[in-house]
């Protein structure tokens, strides 16, 4: 299982094609959802893209080192 952390997730572009690509290679896969706005991530909980949202700035994430595979701010 990987693990990705789409750091400024806002309209969820990189999370929407993360879980399509895993769905269609079936591949075991955990996304993590991060901003800072709360309206955002109140969207998302509704749509099920994300495995875990989480409300953090890009400067202060909440990940011990080596804890996500592949984390990225689009």
């Amino acid at each position: 299982s990987r693990i990705f952390a789409d750091i400024g997730c806002r309209y969820g572009l990189i999370g929407y094609l993360l879980r399509i690509s895993s769905l269609l290679s079936r591949s075991n896969v955990t996304l993590i959802g991060v901003d800072i706005s709360m309206e955002y991530l109140r969207y998302f909980a509704t749509l099920n893209v994300y495995d875990h949202l989480i409300l953090a700035t890009a400067s202060n994430l909440p990940f011990r080192n080596k804890s996500v595979d592949v984390s990225g701010r689009y």
